[in-house]
């Protein structure tokens, strides 16, 4: 049976919920960021492919930093006597992802609590502001569309809100204004944006099915 990897413009990540803390600091979002390994992540997980911004693998070349010794650093003593809870949809690449997680982060002095969820759960929690971390990914489109980061936007689960951004997005025209949006969006951590994960097609047929990227889900 062959395996056909299909990729939407997409991208999955851990999105922290800037209403509760730690979460609500810059910095503590930022060191996080710093002690996750993506390189590990897809490396250890078949057809993933590395972003670092809230857009599909590919659009751009820019690298994420890896600095756990900083992080640690950071983290160490500020969160040595705490506990933070990660949820996840309840699915193999999800849990996969949330256990290499869990175990960079603790690493670096910052223990995890998995959460597994059912999706639909989750996608409520989510809408509700109910989680501290969670991986979830989202489809942007062919227009690379960033409207879920506008503030008042019902699918903002991260709670980010910077005015800047909100009249950046509401005056987006193309790719290369979604493009510099995302990079002010990564300036905020509002999540540590982690990889394009495909769609899988198993068949012992299928003929002129390549792993291109499509555009939208059907």
């Amino acid at each position: 049976i062959a395996e056909h990897p299909l990729y939407l413009p997409s991208y999955t990540a851990l999105f922290y919920n800037l209403k509760k803390a730690p979460f609500d600091n810059l910095d503590t979002r930022t060191m996080l960021d710093l002690a996750i390994s993506r390189d590990q992540i897809v490396s250890n997980i078949k057809y993933l492919q590395k972003t670092i911004l809230p857009l599909p693998s590919g659009i751009i070349n820019d690298k994420a930093i890896f600095d756990p010794a900083k992080a640690k650093n950071y983290l160490q003593s500020r969160f040595a006597k705490q506990s933070f809870k990660l949820s996840y949809p309840d699915s193999y690449i999800y849990a996969q992802t949330a256990q290499q997680i869990a175990g960079q982060f603790s690493k670096v002095g910052v223990k995890v609590v998995l959460d597994p969820q059912p999706e639909l759960t989750l996608w409520y929690n989510l809408q509700q502001g109910n989680y501290q971390m969670a991986l979830w990914s989202e489809t942007v489109g062919n227009d690379l569309d960033l409207s879920r980061w506008y503030s008042t936007n019902e699918l903002n689960f991260s709670g980010f809100s910077v005015p800047e951004i909100d009249d950046k997005i509401a005056a987006a025209q193309n790719k290369n204004d979604s493009i510099a949006i995302a990079r002010l969006i990564l300036d905020q951590y509002p999540a540590s944006f982690l990889y394009t994960a495909p769609y899988i097609w198993a068949s012992r047929s299928l003929r002129g099915v390549n792993d291109k990227q499509i555009g939208e889900e059907s």
